[in-house]
């Protein structure tokens, strides 16, 4: 007769628990699984999810940005940082395919707010703000701009002084320009 070696089967398996909750007392108090049930995917005590079988398999990739989330990005990747503009696109993903959806990646957001940057034509450079400047000059807005809605733009997006002073000396200038010196 030939002896078999069976493997034992772990705890995680046996209850279809994490790693995190196989220590955990509450384990004992499980007892045994339903026969002929399949695994499931998510742990019995915590609810996370177990980890994947074929640990050579690569992890699924997310959907590429919808056009609501690249118009998001357009308009906020300026205003956000970075990883909050990411939390609230993953967190969009999650609503939209639920929670076991793959998430966005900081490298796909830094390519989507390049893309992003490049078809609006702005970028950070004077070429860029000239353009700014003239397109609200031409909208009338540069002319509406008072040194109180500056300031209230500083407080509200918490602008370093530095950045509040750049920022009025920019459109008080440009102003100047337009108004033939009436600006200040």
């Amino acid at each position: 007769m030939s002896a078999v070696m069976l493997k034992p089967v772990s705890v995680q398996r046996r209850h279809d628990v994490c790693e995190d909750c196989s220590v955990r007392p509450e384990v004992r108090r499980l007892g045994p699984p339903a026969v002929g049930g399949a695994p499931t995917a998510r742990c019995c005590l915590c609810g996370c999810r177990l980890s994947a079988a074929d640990p050579s398999a690569l992890p699924a990739q997310p959907r590429p940005f919808t056009v609501a989330d690249r118009s998001l990005i357009r308009r906020m990747g300026n205003m956000l940082p970075a990883h909050h503009l990411l939390e609230l696109l993953n967190d969009r993903l999650v609503a939209d395919l639920g929670p076991d959806a793959p998430r966005y990646t900081e490298v796909m957001l830094s390519d989507a707010l390049r893309d992003a940057g490049s078809d609006a034509g702005g970028g950070g450079d004077w070429a860029s703000l000239r353009r700014v400047l003239a397109k609200a000059r031409r909208d009338g807005l540069l002319q509406r701009l008072t040194p109180a809605i500056v300031e209230d733009f500083a407080v509200i997006f918490s602008l370093s002084p530095a950045q509040a002073l750049r920022l009025r000396e920019t459109i008080l200038s440009a102003q100047d320009t337009t108004n033939g010196g009436i600006g200040r």
